[in-house]
């Protein structure tokens, strides 16, 4: 009998060897080190959203005497109410019109929400304790781009034959009064210690105490170029008092990045960091029962990072240091896949109660705080916790427990 050919066998050793190494990648393959198996077993199931196709901007109404409560439109204007489970319904009365983006402001003790078309049509509703007064039409402007609410004043962004004007009414106003002409986009307004921060596309950040006069100071020293975004800052906790403004400033060309300019109350420009490309230009405040401080940014690529303000440092939901998620697997096979284009967290009560199981008090039972999210395509997504699977995740929000 002939021996066994020395020349096939090294070739079978060989191809052991070559799969070997795969073998165990794939045993031990995955993010943050959690094995590859594990992490398939905390792939969360979709849900559909009952708020499908596009959403616009997730915003947040609350005045002394009125339950806090959160408004996005798809065609139709939502409400969420924030203390009960189902929140989201329909508003039995709709502006018309093909929404656009919606804003909020407050006057006293009534509240009032507006909605912008792509006809340009401008509306309102007042909210008080007794319900909504019914949808009134203030202007309508082909021009009209953005709407956006800081406190008791509305701001809007309106194209013309020299680029852009910018334009506020009080929250009660009659009618929108132009403040500044030949100027960029409005991307975000803010108020905060009496001052009304503005941010613009390709101006920069302008501050101002009296928010119905011409602007006629220049962007704050530091805050000049793309503004993409703009929120007030929250240090008291989200529904107090804002303590100043952060801006997303987009880089003017390939190849640089954006960057967090954060602001004082008192207008100054108190930092600004680059962070990298690809963000979407939402932004939300998010704290901590434990005080810690964070703003999400959403992303075009998907999903959202975390910037933590003390020490002042990027991360990607579900890794070490960050704070948002539970699991990070469960954030990688929900939200992260899907281009985010406006987050809030849910306003909470004063005081730090024990969190409620889907309960929406501003907590879920993992003690962190409820987020919303709408996405380019895919819907009106929450981070809450669900019964139905026994834990925290990112799904498309169902009103389902």
């Amino acid at each position: 009998m002939k021996p066994p050919s020395l020349k096939r066998s090294s070739r079978v050793r060989g191809k052991l060897f070559f799969f070997a190494p795969l073998f165990w990648a794939f045993l031990s393959a995955g993010c943050d080190q959690e094995p590859l198996f594990w992490n398939i077993s905390q792939e969360v199931a979709p849900i559909k959203p009952i708020i499908g196709g596009a959403p616009s901007r997730i915003v947040s109404l609350a005045a002394p005497g009125l339950e806090p409560a959160l408004y996005v439109s798809n065609g139709d204007v939502w409400e969420f109410d924030l203390n009960v489970l189902p929140a989201a319904r329909r508003m039995s009365s709709q502006p018309g019109g093909r929404i656009k983006t919606l804003a909020a402001a407050v006057s006293g003790s009534e509240g009032y929400l507006f909605s912008l078309d792509w006809e340009g049509n401008l509306k309102r509703n007042k909210r008080t304790s007794s319900g909504w007064a019914g949808w009134t039409l203030i202007t309508k402007d082909s021009g009209l781009q953005q709407i956006f609410g800081a406190e008791d004043y509305l701001f809007a962004g309106a194209a013309d034959g020299n680029g852009y004007r910018l334009l506020s009414m009080a929250a009660n106003g009659a009618s929108l009064t132009s403040i500044k002409n030949n100027c960029g986009l409005l991307m975000g307004a803010a108020e905060a210690g009496g001052n009304y921060f503005l941010g613009l596309m390709g101006d920069g950040v302008y501050v101002t105490p009296t928010p119905a006069a011409a602007i006629s100071v220049g962007v704050v020293s530091g805050s000049e170029g793309r503004i993409i975004g703009l929120v007030p800052l929250f240090a008291g906790g989200i529904g107090a008092a804002a303590t100043g403004a952060a801006a997303l400033r987009a880089p003017e060309n390939t190849g640089g990045e954006c960057a967090i300019l954060s602001f004082t109350s008192g207008g100054a420009l108190d930092f600004s960091q680059t962070i990298g490309t690809d963000f979407s230009g939402a932004m939300a405040n998010w704290e901590g029962q434990n005080g810690e401080k964070l703003l999400l940014l959403g992303r075009h690529d998907g999903g959202y990072r975390e910037f933590h303000l003390d020490p002042r440092t990027l991360y990607t939901p579900g890794t070490e240091g960050a704070l948002s998620v539970e699991q990070g697997s469960r954030y990688n096979s929900t939200l992260a896949k899907y281009a985010v284009t406006s987050l809030i967290c849910a306003p909470r009560p004063s005081t730090y109660p024990a969190p409620l199981n889907g309960v929406y008090t501003g907590f879920n039972v993992d003690g962190r705080p409820i987020i919303f999210a709408s996405t380019s395509m895919n819907g009106f997504w929450s981070y809450r916790y669900r019964s139905r699977d026994g834990f925290s995740q990112w799904n498309g929000e169902d009103n389902g427990d």
